[in-house]
């Protein structure tokens, strides 16, 4: 009888841990039986899963244990479902893993748990909301749901003391925006004696936007103080004041969908890409080994081909197929011009995916080579400016806008023709480009002047300068047309502007210890 009372107490203490201050009801001793008690002890991974009540009685407990919740770990073989009053126990090995709890009816929720092999239990403690946005499950069937609806945006957080952005640069001078000019004119005017990195004897005019630039940027109320240093923050259209995070192990960077927004393509420090399932509650599909640094990732404009820029001992552009998710070819590429090795900073590719062009420079110096996607030879290449960082093709296939971040311009390229038109002075140390699905607004973040320039997509001119958080980097525009979100790495929020306008809707809460990089929106 003593054995069982203290077995019964050490049952008691462990749930009061999980629980915090919460109070069990007083029927909890009578309805453990003395195995089950013996394995919630023994077992080094244990846990409480409960539930918010959408309308608690005054005095009672705000949460109420959740009975045949699904626990598993990701990528395992570890399953096991809560007994009474929510409580689970597994016995795994050490390591580091992703616990996915699940109910019909309820929702869905994934935490990052790390056991051990000590002598005291790893214990967790999960909520579950009923209707939850973001639960993969509908409340009222129970029967599994896609809640990822056009619009919804993924950005890559990675822990701050250990990120290094394979794309950034040092700080340049100040910009001022400049309309379209040809690269002849600038190459007179630097002979004339102009500043290459301002080109004040080209300054124009910005005309003003029909909204103002400074509108009152609020930051979302709810501070997440529980998100882990590497995850992936979901931001919905409708709700961006109330932002969802999935956790992760490794550090993401540059992130994409794919054609029909099912899956979200994720890379990683790990010289690595993940596969994330985005209409089953975020789960990881697979890992692809890449063998280098992914300094960019996209979609082909055909929407077949996931394009994986690797910049490594032997630079490549890999080919993954997004129906399969498994890797197709690898495309070596050329040296530069200059003699020096093709480091990728950019990838795109044209409609009919007959050619894939990619960016490659050092600090001195760029250019833009084309390839042909099946037999990997380089047809042709283009000098554009200084150290390029990225790239993207208009929506109709006609003109590549590279990102030159030594040089402090956007070079404007013919893709039918494979001719630069001209370059366009943004702001200091460009850094990523995108473009609207109509393509009437190319947005480039200028990382050291904390500000989007906006490009009009008819006249290849910069019609304003939006203020952002400081050194902004990531950028992506909605597939709506709406809204275009930006990741300020100097801030560690998200800058979210008016697509159509110009204008800064809001701001969301920071994340002091995580910095922001790739940026994807649901198709």
């Amino acid at each position: 009888m003593m054995q069982s009372r203290n077995r019964i107490g050490l049952l008691v203490a462990v749930l009061a841990v999980l629980f915090g201050c919460l109070c069990l009801p007083s029927v909890a001793r009578e309805k453990f039986d003395k195995e089950k008690m013996d394995k919630v002890i023994k077992e080094n991974l244990c846990g409480s899963v409960v539930s918010s009540k959408s309308n608690p009685a005054p005095g009672s407990l705000q949460w109420e244990p959740l009975e045949g919740v699904e626990i598993r770990l990701e990528g395992t073989k570890y399953k096991t479902t809560t007994e009474a009053f929510g409580a689970f126990a597994m016995k795994v090995k050490p390591g580091t893993y992703t616990l996915v709890a699940s109910k019909p009816g309820v929702g869905l929720t994934t935490k990052t748990v790390t056991v051990t092999d000590g002598p005291t239990p790893t214990m967790v403690n999960i909520v579950l909301t009923p209707g939850k946005v973001g639960d993969n499950i509908d409340p009222r069937t129970g029967g599994s749901v896609n809640t990822l609806s056009p619009g919804t945006c993924y950005v890559a957080y990675a822990q701050k003391s250990l990120s290094g952005n394979p794309n950034s640069t040092a700080s340049m001078p100040s910009s001022i925006g400049m309309g379209l000019n040809t690269t002849q004119s600038y190459k007179q005017a630097i002979l004339l004696g102009a500043d290459p990195l301002r080109m004040n004897a080209f300054n124009t005019v910005m005309p003003s936007l029909n909204q103002p630039t400074n509108m009152g940027m609020t930051s979302m109320q709810t501070s997440p103080t529980s998100v882990a240093l590497n995850n992936l923050m979901i931001i919905d259209k409708e709700t961006p004041n109330e932002p969802r995070y999935v956790d992760m192990v490794s550090q993401p960077y540059w992130m994409c969908f794919n054609a029909p927004g099912n899956h979200l393509f994720v890379s990683t420090n790990g010289n690595s890409l993940q596969v994330y399932d985005t209409s089953n509650g975020n789960n990881l599909m697979t890992t692809l080994p890449l063998g280098g640094v992914v300094t960019d990732l996209k979609l082909s404009l055909d929407g077949n081909y996931i394009m994986a820029a690797v910049m490594s001992a032997q630079p490549t552009i890999m080919l993954i197929d997004p129906r399969t998710n498994t890797p197709q070819r690898s495309l070596p590429l050329p040296m530069m011009r200059t003699g020096q090795a093709g480091q990728p900073r950019g990838v795109a590719s044209n409609r009919e995916f007959t050619r894939i062009f990619v960016a490659m420079g050092t600090q001195n110096s760029g250019e833009v080579v084309a390839i042909d996607p099946m037999s990997g030879v380089a047809q042709n290449a283009l000098p554009v400016g200084m150290n390029p960082t990225d790239m993207a093709i208009s929506p109709d296939g006609r003109f590549l806008y590279v990102v030159n971040s030594g040089s402090g311009d956007v070079s404007v390229i013919d893709a039918w023709m494979f001719t630069e038109m001209g370059r366009i002075r943004v702001g200091a140390s460009p850094q990523k480009v995108a473009i609207s699905p109509d393509g009437q607004r190319v947005f480039v973040t200028n990382k050291a002047s904390d500000s989007v320039s906006i490009i009009n997509g008819s006249s290849q001119a910069v019609i304003g300068t939006i203020p952002t958080g400081r050194a902004p980097v990531g950028i992506a525009c909605s597939s709506l047309n709406d809204r275009v979100y930006v990741g300020c790495t100097g801030t560690g929020n998200v800058t979210i502007l008016d697509a159509k306008s110009g204008g800064a809707l809001m701001n969301t809460t920071s994340l002091q210890n995580s910095t922001p990089w790739g940026i994807a929106v649901r198709p």
